[in-house]
């Protein structure tokens, strides 16, 4: 169901428009696939891909156990229509606390197995697939990953009164920071563009954590939930605002349904899906005639995500 109603801006309540990236793929520990239509705001369709490849361990009874999770680092392959997971060939790590891994590929949007490879033998930590700047993927070990966590702003434009930062999530060029400065008393966001080398400071930034802002794919907007202030354990309020690329407040919604709902993502036809149980939600953000990018975002934080995949079909 989508739901939203605006506070300051009244088309924020409207349906975003239809994009050729509307459906989105929720891959989660277990290897269960959720397809969501992002324009109508209801979930397609439920697949299991141990259902779809032999190769796919099942999800164990209560009683056996699960060491870890079954689908790792999903990878889109947006030209060729496929999707590429890792997956352990069982579910249960041996004596020494190891197992194998293996790279399986599917075709959208049937998620029909096309191919299997090797992703290593005798590992304590699951491998990831990696892409490089002209497309081709390889599986790389857990200690070979490397991700930024905070950004030299030395030569940014903007940046003269930053004492130290924290990468909080990237998109194409763009990267969400945590930004500290003198007054250590405030919680600070910036938005760096690596390519024009130029800092923008959030302002107007209501009570909120780092876990609760969010980067619109392509980096052009910000995404903050509204926390209660001082609160412990954080309570959101339902007041979502989000912000332009210049760092000012273009838009105030407010979703009382998703305080208690996981944020997933937020789809390039500008909405923000939460999920509670088996439910999804899809609260519209984005102002009337507006929309985000096509660019994946990406989190330092080490932590399970589910796998998230855009498509058109």
């Amino acid at each position: 169901m989508l739901a939203a109603a605006g506070l300051l801006l009244a088309a924020c309540s409207q349906k975003a428009e239809i994009t050729s990236e509307r459906f989105l793929y929720v891959v989660d520990c277990e290897a269960r696939v959720d397809k969501l239509d992002t324009a109508e705001g209801k979930k397609l369709a439920t697949i299991t891909l141990a259902e779809q490849s032999p190769l796919v361990p099942k999800v164990p009874s209560a009683q056996s156990g699960l060491d870890g999770c079954i689908a790792e680092s999903v990878l889109h392959d947006a030209t060729a229509k496929q999707v590429h997971v890792i997956v352990p060939t069982t579910t249960r790590v041996d004596s020494n606390g190891k197992r194998d891994f293996q790279w399986l590929t599917f075709a959208l949007p049937e998620w029909n197995f096309v191919s299997a490879k090797p992703a290593g033998a005798g590992l304590e930590q699951p491998p990831f697939l990696q892409s490089d700047a002209s497309g081709v993927i390889s599986v790389k070990r857990a200690e070979d990953r490397s991700m930024a966590t905070e950004l030299d702003l030395r030569d940014y434009k903007n940046a003269g009164s930053v004492l130290a930062n924290t990468v909080i999530e990237s998109s194409g060029d763009t990267a969400l920071l945590r930004i500290f400065t003198a007054d250590k008393s405030r919680f600070t966001l910036g938005v760096a563009n690596r390519r024009t080398r130029a800092l923008t400071v959030v302002t107007d930034l209501p009570s909120t954590t780092v876990a609760n802002v969010h980067l619109a794919p392509g980096g052009d907007y910000v995404l903050a939930e509204l926390t209660e202030p001082n609160s412990a354990p954080t309570t959101r309020t339902g007041a979502l605002r989000l912000y332009d690329a210049a760092g000012k407040s273009v838009a105030d919604v407010q979703d009382a349904a998703i305080r208690n709902s996981v944020f997933l993502a937020l789809t390039p036809n500008g909405s923000a899906v939460y999920r509670s149980g088996s439910e999804y939600r899809f609260v519209t953000v984005a102002p009337k005639g507006h929309r985000f990018g096509n660019a994946a975002v990406t989190q330092s934080s080490p932590e399970f995500k589910p796998g998230l995949v855009f498509a058109a079909q």
